[in-house]
């Protein structure tokens, strides 16, 4: 059986042509000269030619491309964004981000000292109106709201430019 199986396997790399000039010189006249090799070398020319006659390489039809396009263009794609983004929810983030930061300049505008401006016609001078910032900044609540609001911010942020770089690719 190896003996056989190694014939086959030299007899298959010399249809091949898989092996050295001298190897191929040493196996032609072995089936020259072996009339068992000689015999399994037709076997195998024979198989050789069957296989070679009978397969053909199938190739997809010629409008096979312009088929699966057409096919793609005929299914309506859901936009990614519509399918799990609720217009509602972006809309409550938006409000609820705007009122905290107006809610946060009203803190602050409440937080400044306006008896030490002098004179009500005349025009406030910075200078003179002192904001105690350790008052407003000193609560772990308005720290905790502040860094809510700026993640939201960026939120927001990044879903514009996500649309508009959206709009932009599909013009």
């Amino acid at each position: 059986m190896s003996k056989h199986g190694n014939m086959e396997e030299k007899l298959w790399d010399y249809i091949d042509e898989n092996i050295t000039p001298q190897e191929q010189a040493f196996i032609s006249k072995l089936i020259e000269s072996d009339q068992e090799w000689k015999d399994k070398y037709n076997e195998l020319m024979e198989l050789h030619r069957l296989m070679q006659e009978s397969i053909e390489a199938e190739g997809p039809s010629m409008r096979f491309t312009r088929n699966v396009m057409e096919e793609i263009a005929r299914t309506q794609l859901a936009s990614t964004t519509k399918s799990y983004i609720n217009g509602k929810i972006i809309m409550g983030i938006t409000s609820l981000f705007m009122l905290s930061l107006g809610s946060l300049i009203i803190y602050g505008t409440a937080q400044i000292n306006w008896s030490n401006v002098r004179n009500p016609n005349q025009p406030v001078d910075l200078k003179i109106v002192h904001i105690d910032y350790s008052k407003v900044f000193n609560n772990a609540y308005v720290n905790i709201f502040i860094m809510v609001n700026i993640v939201l911010a960026f939120v927001l942020l990044d879903m514009y430019l996500t649309k508009r770089k959206q709009a932009y690719q599909s013009k």
